[in-house]
């Protein structure tokens, strides 16, 4: 089992590097298409619960966005939740929580994600979105992560037009803030 989720762990980093050669270029190949951000939420969740269950994190869903819908490529920001919420998960302490939040802002649909882990110090606040950057809690602790997650959100957030920032979380640890603009409706 431990080898399997390894593998797959292993594929799951081979991806994002060969990704990461793509958001390095001007524009990402972006296939946009109207989806509930809700939606994407809750099914990344499902591909996460064997881990969820397994380090017992207690998850809790606030989404107040009454709009969700978004213009985006489904698959790279599927992707980026998945990179957000394994970060939350790896480095929440007990009693593991990961707080997950929408709502709608005039800036677009604001989307965070909140961990109760050691946090980032303010010095390499400004560093995690650069390449291959790891900070000290990442490598003071026993926590593997090759330093693309956060790079590759930044990069695919803002390839959709958003924002993305850090922030202490309200109890303790990190959240994460994203904002995707809004489709034009009419």
């Amino acid at each position: 089992e431990v080898i399997g989720e390894e593998n797959e762990r292993m594929q799951a980093n081979v991806k994002k590097v060969m990704s990461v050669s793509l958001l390095d270029q001007e524009a990402l190949p972006l296939e946009l298409e109207l989806h509930d951000a809700h939606e994407l939420l809750q099914a990344t969740l499902r591909s996460l619960k064997p881990a969820l269950d397994r380090e017992a994190v207690a998850v809790t869903c606030a989404f107040e966005a009454n709009d969700p819908w978004v213009l985006v490529d489904a698959t790279y920001l599927t992707n980026v939740f998945h990179s957000l919420l394994d970060n939350a998960i790896r480095y929440s302490r007990a009693p593991r929580r990961v707080n997950i939040g929408t709502r709608d802002t005039s800036s677009g649909l604001r989307i965070t994600i909140a961990d109760n882990g050691p946090g980032i110090p303010v010095s390499e606040q400004a560093l995690v979105f650069t390449k291959f950057f790891r900070g000290t809690n990442g490598r003071e602790t026993a926590v593997k992560g090759t330093g693309i997650g956060l790079y590759f959100a930044r990069k695919v957030v803002m390839g959709h037009g958003g924002t993305i920032t850090l922030n202490a979380g309200p109890s303790g640890g990190v959240e994460v803030e994203l904002v995707l603009p809004k489709p034009e409706h009419g």
